[in-house]
């Protein structure tokens, strides 16, 4: 009787005993018995192998699909902060638009002429003041048509005060367009 002894992927010995009448046929089995054992251990190792492959790129993969949530938000964020940028570039345009133009107004007042409001409307600023005499208001009236900045204007009213002329200041009201380019 041949003996033959396996060991097992488990470690654990197998052990078969094949009758001598058996021996060629017994030496064929156990080659295919081994072979089998082999290719099994073989797939279980490739097996292992494969899932311990798949967790790694299932993690890479984790990784880059929350690199490109976080790159979205970025990107939105800078959208968002871009849009905010361009209102307050706009709001701070508008601002030394006016600034410029009031300044303009500033250097238009002759001596002895001053405003008491400035008011927007549609077509452009509202200018009410009070000067020393009429030649204070012509000069100023002359200065406004000489500005890039404001145009055309108009003297609406003039009021002068009743009884003593030299007491008290006339009161106007003037209406100037402002340009579109200014």
């Amino acid at each position: 009787m041949t003996r033959f002894d396996f060991l097992h992927p488990s470690n654990a010995v197998i052990r078969l005993s094949i009758p001598e009448a058996w021996r060629g046929t017994g030496l064929l089995a156990a080659a295919c018995i081994s072979i089998l054992f082999g290719l099994h251990r073989i797939e279980t190792v490739r097996l292992t192998t494969a899932r311990a492959l798949q967790s790694v790129y299932e993690s890479r993969l984790a990784q880059i699909e929350a690199g490109g949530r976080q790159r979205a938000r970025t990107y939105q964020r800078v959208r968002e902060l871009s849009a905010v940028l361009e209102r307050a570039s706009g709001i701070a345009g508008s601002a030394r638009k006016q600034a410029r133009v009031i300044a303009v107004v500033a250097e238009a007042l002759p001596p002895h002429v001053w405003l008491t409001s400035i008011r927007r409307d549609d077509a452009g600023l509202l200018l009410q003041g009070k000067a020393g005499g009429l030649s204070g208001i012509a000069t100023l009236v002359r200065r406004l048509s000489a500005s890039r900045v404001l145009r055309r204007p108009l003297l609406s009213s003039v009021t002068m005060p009743e009884g003593n002329l030299r007491a008290e200041p006339l009161t106007y009201t003037l209406h100037v367009d402002v340009a579109a380019q200014s």
